[in-house]
């Protein structure tokens, strides 16, 4: 196995692109959530909990 050094700037953009897809997917469960549970309870979740 290879080890690489990454710079300090790779590192930070790896770490932007990761976030942005993260709220990306967060998004859509949140979607999807909201609508499984509106459909079984018939209202609108008030909270969304993410790790």
């Amino acid at each position: 196995m290879e080890t690489t050094n990454h710079t300090k700037e790779e590192a930070f953009k790896r770490f932007k692109e990761a976030r942005d897809r993260k709220r990306l997917v967060v998004e859509e469960l949140k979607k999807e959530l909201s609508e499984s549970c509106e459909k079984r309870t018939g209202k609108k979740p008030t909270s969304f909990f993410v790790l």
